[in-house]
């Protein structure tokens, strides 16, 4: 990432009006930065804050410069911070813009504003260019469609989370699937909103009370959303197959069902779900 950084530099002093280089150069830098643990103590101080401040300079208010403050905005920009680039990047998005922005801009506004329309008018774009490989798609669309009605979904990662976000805003599948991504756990606009759709009571949890659990904090923070949801929903819950890692859920209580984990509290017979599945629900020309 170091040398790409260098290199795109040299493109950007050759031209620098040209707002893709602008973007790989960020990008490069972002990288770089994140994995040498240039950002420190002072993020304002990092290689990555450089790049921002002459792109403000030098192509303000432009979309590339939005685009790029939202992974990355200096603690003196108040309204970067609040996420009002998120907005002005979708505003100001040109029509040969990524796929893969364009989905990284629908996800970070689904994080703090799951409401906001712009969530599936950007992931439609997405879905149009292209940005998943029809196998995984197809996949995706092969999970949403063996879970109960009204189901929730737990999962992570952009693989498993985006696709079928995607299959639901761009195609209109299983629009009762509620899909919820843990890393949104933390932020509060999401809980919230969550929790209003869901008809869960509000729930106060201080990240800084799971100290005691080191490294894994995260995954008894995880444990006790997902357990108070279940508990207050009252709809079947199902988890994506890796979530065994993210969190410290009773396996008695997680049952496999072809691609998904099933939560009860009660035994059933989940081979004959895994079964029908297979047999009536799956697409597996794949």
């Amino acid at each position: 990432y170091t040398q790409q950084a260098l290199a795109w530099q040299k493109i950007v002093d050759g031209n620098p009006q040209d707002q893709w280089a602008w973007r790989n150069l960020f990008r490069a830098a972002y990288y770089s930065d994140q994995f040498n643990n240039e950002w420190g103590e002072s993020q304002d101080e990092s290689k990555t804050a450089d790049i921002i401040k002459k792109m403000e300079e030098t192509l303000p208010d432009s979309y590339v410069l939005n685009l790029c403050k939202a992974r990355f905005c200096l603690s003196t920009d108040s309204a970067a911070m609040r996420g009002d680039n998120l907005y002005r990047a979708a505003e100001l998005m040109p029509e040969d813009a990524c796929a893969e922005d364009i989905q990284y801009l629908a996800c970070r506004l689904w994080a703090i504003n799951p409401e906001c329309k712009l969530v599936g008018e950007l992931l439609t774009k997405a879905y149009k260019k292209g940005y998943f490989p029809r196998r995984i798609m197809q996949y995706s669309w092969n999970i949403l469609q063996s879970m109960e009605q009204d189901a929730l979904f737990f999962c992570n990662g952009d693989v498993l989370t985006v696709p079928i976000k995607m299959q639901q805003e761009a195609l209109g599948e299983r629009m009762d699937v509620t899909i919820i991504p843990l890393s949104y756990l933390h932020v509060e606009e999401f809980r919230e909103a969550l929790f209003k759709r869901l008809g869960v009571k509000p729930l106060s949890l201080d990240v800084n009370d799971y100290g005691e659990y080191g490294y894994d904090w995260n995954k008894y923070y995880y444990t006790d959303v997902i357990m108070h949801i279940i508990r207050e929903s009252n709809r079947p819950a199902y988890f994506s197959t890796d979530m065994l890692s993210w969190t410290n859920l009773d396996l008695n209580n997680l049952y496999n069902e072809g691609l998904v984990l099933k939560y009860s509290d009660k035994q059933y017979d989940n081979f004959a779900v895994a079964m029908n599945n297979v047999k009536n629900i799956y697409h597996l020309e794949y």
